[in-house]
């Protein structure tokens, strides 16, 4: 796998998968993923596009866990 390459994690699918968009794009060197659904938007930046897919991942899972 490249490290343009990623692969969502479930949380992530399932948020795509209702219409969430998720754009990954490299700058400076780095990869910055956003995650839009509605008015609401998040991003994460790390060296490889997989890692910036994780983080958001974590996050998603972070946010299940406190509800």
């Amino acid at each position: 796998m490249s490290a343009i390459d990623w692969r969502p994690g479930p949380r992530l699918r399932e948020m795509m998968d209702r219409g969430a968009d998720a754009r990954m794009v490299r700058m400076g060197g780095a990869y910055h993923l956003t995650l839009s659904q509605g008015e609401h938007r998040t991003h994460r930046i790390r060296e490889t596009a997989q890692a910036a897919a994780d983080a958001i991942e974590d996050m998603l899972c972070e946010r299940l866990e406190e509800e």
